[in-house]
């Protein structure tokens, strides 16, 4: 299509969804369909980023961190892709450290740490992240992934007190897989 019918449809779908004369769903099938059709400039940043949040939206989170992932490749300076990252980041550490990823079975949430590790937040959210991630790990009889990522905490991560309370849960880990 040409740019002009690239960014009707994109404006067609948003304005559609505003009035509530289109799904979230048919939506996404439309956005789907153009972000594959159209590439370059900003009709595809922007359809990029209302992909995102539609998907994290609908619960799709998979779909959410690729797309994010996606814009981050191709418009890596886009305000678009910027603010998109900030909300899947959000959203990660929301999934991993509040009710809203207890849906998820504990090798989904493993799965989508380890594929998307780089919405991991920085400082003490992200190593909480971690510890969270290393219970299940042990929950999954998988105790020599849990002492690998309590490993590095200890080594690369914290310090005092919270350093000695991790590496006690990594000796006792490493005394489970014994």
């Amino acid at each position: 299509p040409c740019p002009a019918a690239a960014e009707a449809a994109l404006r067609h779908a948003e304005l559609a969804l505003q009035q509530g004369a289109m799904t979230p769903s048919d939506a996404i099938l439309r956005l789907e369909t153009l972000s594959v059709v159209w590439r370059g400039g900003e009709v595809e940043a922007a359809t990029l980023g209302r992909l995102g949040r539609l998907y994290a939206a609908a619960g799709r989170w998979r779909e959410a961190f690729l797309t994010a992932r996606r814009a981050n490749q191709i418009f890596p300076d886009h305000d678009v892709t910027r603010a998109l990252h900030e909300e899947t980041a959000r959203l990660f550490e929301d999934l991993f450290l509040t009710g809203r990823g207890d849906t998820l079975s504990r090798v989904e949430s493993l799965a989508l740490y380890f594929d998307f590790k780089e919405f991991t937040p920085i400082g003490r959210r992200g190593d909480e992240i971690v510890r969270r991630l290393a219970d299940r790990l042990v929950e999954l009889d998988l105790l020599d992934h849990a002492g690998s990522l309590l490993q590095h905490q200890v080594d690369h991560r914290l310090f005092g007190t919270a350093r000695a309370t991790v590496a006690a849960r990594l000796a006792t880990v490493r005394l489970m897989d014994a």
